[in-house]
């Protein structure tokens, strides 16, 4: 692929897609290593996110399989988040954002990451395999998609990688019509404590057009908990009392 970009012989295609869809399809492929690996993998999907856009689909999984590979192949334990977002002044601009908790990166590797062939030190290459190419033909796919891609980081503290593309809002519903009736959505009380997963949660709910509240009131139909220990005596009564109606 790199010497296709270099020699001008790659064209993008720009088709009418799902993002969404697309986000649900990456997640769901690095779900069994993240189980495997003992990770915790989330995902935030903004909800304000117009989700029917235009792009070259099979790329833009490039993009995300390369960089998603990446932080599992160098996060042991933790965790690691994909977080989508659009720019705040122009809504044709869709951010990628991943972050892991893995082995991290220092500013002298940060300066040659993009560049072929180059991974962060040779004792990497020796541990972890891999051509040093992935983070190159991605660098240039992204720029074929008018974007960015920037990476930060510390050692031994993780690494934030952000791509910013070019997917040009679709007007066309591609999705089958949902019928509404007016009545008010159901109200969903989440006391999850883990940040990201909390997060991630509550995005999804959100899209689903559910009321999310972090805090038990009488309206409440569901809770959503990961910690017990974590809640007080009138959370956990009203859990108790909800379990037994």
């Amino acid at each position: 692929d790199l010497s296709k970009i270099e020699a001008g012989k790659m064209e993008l295609e720009n088709q009418p897609f799902n993002l969404l869809l697309l986000i649900d399809e990456i997640v769901g492929a690095f779900t069994s290593q993240s189980k495997q690996k003992e990770l915790l993998f989330t995902c935030q999907f903004d909800s304000s996110i117009a989700i029917h856009r235009y792009g070259d689909v099979i790329r833009i999984k490039q993009i995300l399989f390369n960089l998603l590979s990446n932080a599992f192949k160098f996060t042991k334990q933790g965790e690691i988040t994909l977080i989508v977002t659009v720019d705040n002044e122009d809504e044709n601009r869709v951010i990628l954002t991943i972050k892991d908790s893995g082995i991290g990166l220092d500013e002298k590797s940060l300066d040659g990451l993009f560049k072929p062939f180059v991974q962060a030190d040779s004792a990497v290459t020796r541990k972890f395999g891999g051509t040093g190419l992935g983070l190159a033909i991605v660098k240039q796919l992204v720029e074929m998609m008018n974007g960015d891609i920037k990476a930060s980081g510390e050692l031994n503290s993780g690494s934030t990688f952000t791509v910013e593309l070019l997917l040009e809002t679709n007007s066309v519903n591609l999705d089958p019509p949902v019928n509404k009736d007016g009545t008010p959505s159901s109200e969903v009380c989440v006391l999850i404590k883990q940040k990201n997963l909390r997060e991630s949660f509550m995005s999804y709910l959100a899209r689903m057009d559910v009321n999310v509240v972090q805090s038990i009131t009488h309206k409440t139909k569901c809770v959503f908990v990961d910690i017990f220990s974590d809640l007080d005596e009138l959370q956990i009564e009203a859990i108790n009392t909800a379990a037994e109606k």
